[in-house]
């Protein structure tokens, strides 16, 4: 197998400051950007894109035929792992529709769990929201704004409390 190194040095002119590799179908003008930066916070950059403007993206697939992803790990044991010591998180930051959305091989069956102002959302299949739990450490179950420890609050009586626990 033949292999494709690029190394910066101070004498080439890769790409400015930073050392760039690409590829890609030159036809298309897409490919794979991959770069090193030199500067804070000193990123490996890939990125699916179109090599003229430099800001069309496409997706960017990680074993599309099957295997592993792994993150701080060399030998992840499922889809995908995230690895590391001590303080291992896994951030997912975005505009005000950020979160994480697990969903199941069934067509439209998940949930989305997000975070605003006041604490956490849970989010059911049709968006409904399921359940919150606010920053002051109030749980509520069918209700947005729980004024409770725990608030649980659907159908099931004439007034529409199934539960509600209270101090």
């Amino acid at each position: 197998l033949g292999k494709f190194v690029v190394n910066k040095t101070a004498n080439d002119t890769l790409s400015g400051a930073n050392a760039t590799a690409w590829f890609g179908d030159t036809s298309l003008n897409a490919g794979l950007l991959m770069q090193q930066k030199i500067s804070s916070p000193y990123a490996f950059v890939l990125q699916a894109q179109n090599k003229d403007d430099g800001v069309s993206t496409f997706p960017l697939s990680l074993n599309p035929n099957g295997g592993n992803v792994g993150i701080g790990t060399t030998s992840p044991t499922q889809k995908a792992v995230v690895a590391g010591s001590a303080d291992t998180r896994l951030a997912i930051h975005g505009s005000n529709t950020s979160g994480l959305y697990l969903m199941s091989t069934t067509a439209g069956d998940g949930a989305t769990f997000s975070y605003d102002s006041t604490g956490i959302n849970i989010y059911s299949t049709n968006s409904t929201q399921a359940m919150k739990i606010l920053n002051a450490g109030n749980v509520g179950i069918g209700t947005t704004s729980p004024g409770s420890k725990l608030a649980v609050t659907g159908s099931g009586t004439g007034t529409g409390v199934a539960f509600y626990i209270a101090n």
